[in-house]
């Protein structure tokens, strides 16, 4: 079997990357999209077998797939995350140090920096940071800058107007608004989350706490390709299907987030934080207010519909249930980094449903609010499944 142990290392630098540059879960998805979309059409130049994503490689004649892997990630790596470069390229060295010389290596690494220039090139303009200004509303519903956070901006708002990876457009599956304030749904979860939320709630157990400071601490992209490299190294994928696993996860969860982003900024729907506060504001008798309300997980500096957690997490879910069948889902995530603490799962809708109640534990979500990020989640992995890295069955 062509071994995946350097598509496994590459990945593992590339989330030691995103841990040292501290970005947002969304800045850290992104990024590890393009490196896993270049180490993948690396691979496949050499391997085959699948649609790549850009280009058209073809490795002709003998070509070291290791080498190939760590020019593809470093190269990218370096573009993105520049004030690593000296550590990267330590990394480089040592990787290309184990790889005999000759015309294999040399060809390896010339694929892999051109899958690398060919996807940076790809995605030059897909607007990663572009300056799109946000404007702030004001009056019941609408959402603002919570105080339990010390950010002065919006989190990324250029993410709603990104190209998508795979998706036709950043609002292909953007859901319908949030409930009205005087509706019988928005009253139901409001007091949900007003008593099970609350940093001091006298109902909310134990468990259901851990369970929502496990995921309010943790970081996502981090920890979901850890369960890939897990799940590659328990089910024995080859080389071009661990790189295809690694691709499809990032670029899908991507895609997730700008289609999460799409909708929080075209909504702009106030967060718990200040509805509990504000509730005397919004209408509904059955909404009492309660300006000393604090949740349990510091509110982050965006809009609240849909959930964001909900998005990425469900779409890493069914790419597994796609990825490997729904009866084989085997998941354990690893808590916060240097965390010991780990959460184990069987099934996708299992892990689906825990995601969205820690985030009402955690008091940072409506309900609602996660099934739309559910149902965004499982449209965004069933397209792009279906539409980027195909197996192929011949090679022109």
């Amino acid at each position: 079997m062509r071994d995946p142990a350097a598509v496994l290392n590459w990945n593992q630098i590339a989330a030691r990357a995103d841990l040292v540059a501290m970005q947002t879960n969304q800045e850290s998805m992104l990024h590890m999209a393009y490196v896993q979309a270049a180490v993948f059409d690396a691979v496949d130049a050499i391997d085959g077998g699948y649609r790549p994503y850009v280009g058209h490689l073809r490795a002709y004649g003998a070509a070291d797939a290791d080498a190939a892997v760590a020019a593809a990630a470093h190269r990218v790596l370096v573009s993105e995350y520049p004030t690593q470069t000296s550590t990267l390229d330590a990394d480089y060295a040592v990787a290309l140090a184990a790889i005999r010389d000759g015309p294999a290596k040399r060809r390896g690494v010339s694929i892999g920096r051109q899958a690398a220039a060919e996807l940076l090139a790809a995605r030059a303009s897909d607007g990663y940071g572009a300056n799109v200004p946000y404007t702030f509303g004001s009056g019941p519903g609408v959402w603002v800058l919570p105080t339990d956070n010390p950010a002065t901006a919006p989190a990324t708002p250029w993410v709603a107007a990104m190209h998508p990876f795979v998706m036709r457009s950043a609002d292909q599956f953007r859901p319908g608004p949030p409930p009205a304030l005087t509706s019988a749904e928005y009253t139901t979860a409001y007091n949900e989350t007003k008593t099970y939320g609350s940093k001091t709630s006298s109902v909310r157990t134990a468990a259901q706490t851990d369970i929502a400071l496990f995921w309010g601490l943790g970081r996502a992209t981090t920890q979901y390709n850890e369960v890939v490299r897990r799940i590659v190294q328990g089910t024995a994928l080859s080389r071009i299907q661990a790189a295809r696993a690694l691709a499809l996860l990032n670029l899908i969860g991507a895609d997730a987030f700008i289609a999460c982003f799409d909708a929080k900024y075209t909504y702009s729907a106030w967060r718990p934080y200040t509805a509990i506060r504000a509730a005397d504001t919004d209408a509904n008798p059955g909404t009492a207010p309660d300006p000393a309300w604090t949740p349990l997980v510091t509110t982050p500096n965006h809009p609240e519909y849909t959930a964001n957690h909900s998005c990425v997490s469900t779409s890493f879910a069914k790419t597994i249930d796609h990825l490997l069948g729904p009866n084989r889902f085997d998941v354990t995530v690893t808590g916060a980094p240097a965390s010991t603490e780990e959460r184990h799962f069987t099934n996708s809708d299992q892990f689906i449903a825990e995601i969205a109640n820690a985030r009402v534990w955690g008091g940072v979500h409506f309900r609602f609010s996660t099934a739309a990020g559910t149902t965004i989640g499982k449209a965004v992995a069933g397209y792009d499944f279906r539409h980027a890295l195909q197996p192929v069955r011949d090679r022109d």
